[in-house]
């Protein structure tokens, strides 16, 4: 079973210290949901959980194996990372900007063989872009593009996924249906690992959720342990309520108005 930890990591950047002393541990079959307010230090965790971003001290470790101890393409072999952003300004072809994905596998030179070709066509079709494949992605909107890059980190065919903001820019149909493939994924054996800013997305879909504030873990747990008001508020700057979804029954959690 993969078992993806970071072990009292701090890391940054040269002007701008950003987590500190942060413990977690993600498991193979779960979906995790990081929170926080902006700033919170999501992005700079998924990047370090990912090795794209080196912990000033600390360790992050895959099943025991200190991932800055093996190479970049041992890494992409079994952790995959979908940032925002991604090949808009690149006049490539959906297809290939998925197809980047299987670099680790293959390398920048060699052939694409058939395991290639059905691993990008079933990233494709995971991610709702098989009818996109021929479209150039600088003609993509931006929740189009923001579905090439988790198709890209499907076809790594990785043990673990990590996903900043997967439902940005998305409408609520894409939204549902890259969470419940999210979902799907983490019930098929990967350990997926998402930072949404949606705090009821996070309780409707996630198996944990980790709070984030001023770069530190404040609460680890299911979404009931973890969304609570006064934590949230705490967290946020801003006055929460917390209540019950009326059909689902997840916490619901929404800002309080000012007088």
């Amino acid at each position: 079973m993969t078992n993806l930890t970071a072990d009292e990591i701090t890391a940054g950047y040269p002007d701008r210290p950003v987590l500190a002393a942060v413990t977690l541990a993600v498991r193979a079959g779960e979906f995790m949901a990081l929170i926080g307010p902006n700033g919170a230090g999501k992005t700079t965790l998924l990047r370090s959980l990912g090795r794209q971003l080196r912990p000033a001290r600390g360790t992050v470790a895959l099943d025991g194996v200190a991932v800055w101890d093996r190479s970049p393409g041992w890494t992409a072999q079994r952790i995959a990372l979908a940032l925002q952003g991604g090949e808009r300004d690149r006049p490539l072809t959906v297809a290939e900007v998925v197809s980047l994905g299987r670099a680790p596998h293959r390398g920048w030179v060699l052939p694409f063989r058939a395991e290639d070709r059905h691993a990008v066509e079933v990233a494709l079709a995971r991610a709702g872009l098989a009818d996109f494949a021929e479209r150039r992605v600088t003609e993509l909107s931006a929740g189009e593009a923001q579905r090439v890059g988790l198709a890209r980190a499907l076809a790594q065919e990785p043990a673990v996924l990590l996903v900043d903001e997967p439902t940005s820019h998305l409408d609520l149909r894409f939204q549902g249906e890259v969470l419940d493939q999210l979902r799907r994924l983490a019930r098929d054996g990967l350990a997926v690992v998402a930072a949404l800013h949606d705090l009821n997305l996070a309780a409707l879909w996630a198996d944990r959720v980790v709070l984030l504030a001023a770069g530190r873990v404040v609460a680890v747990g299911t979404p009931d342990e973890v969304l609570k008001a006064d934590a949230l508020s705490a967290a946020y700057g801003t006055q929460l309520a917390v209540s019950r979804h009326p059909e689902f029954g997840t916490p619901l959690v929404m800002p309080v108005p000012r007088k």
